[in-house]
């Protein structure tokens, strides 16, 4: 299953240490939760209003491993720094293409 999340944060927020703090968290969940095959983390490289600033796309084994990514204490901390300053939050789940 694939799991897309796109952000839109606060102005002034995303930084590039922030851009690696978030890059290297989400290293950190791909070592640590089992199922995760993939992770990619992405900034816009387009300025424009209606443009989200990240997107994240995480490849997992099966779908049940969501729900354990979503609960994993790296995400909820990770949620936690972040929730204050996001402005628009969309997730997609998808079967991956063949």
């Amino acid at each position: 299953m694939e799991h897309y999340v796109l952000i839109k944060f606060r102005p002034g927020y995303l930084s590039e240490d922030k851009i690696n703090k978030i890059k290297t968290v989400y290293a950190e969940m791909k070592a640590n939760i089992d199922g995760i095959e993939e992770i990619y983390v992405e900034q816009n490289c387009v300025e424009r209003n209606v443009n989200m600033d990240l997107m994240i796309r995480i490849l997992f084994s099966h779908k049940k491993q969501l729900d354990i990514y979503l609960k994993h204490p790296l995400h909820m901390d990770l949620a936690d720094d972040m929730n204050p300053h996001i402005m628009q939050r969309v997730s997609f789940d998808c079967r991956p293409q063949k």
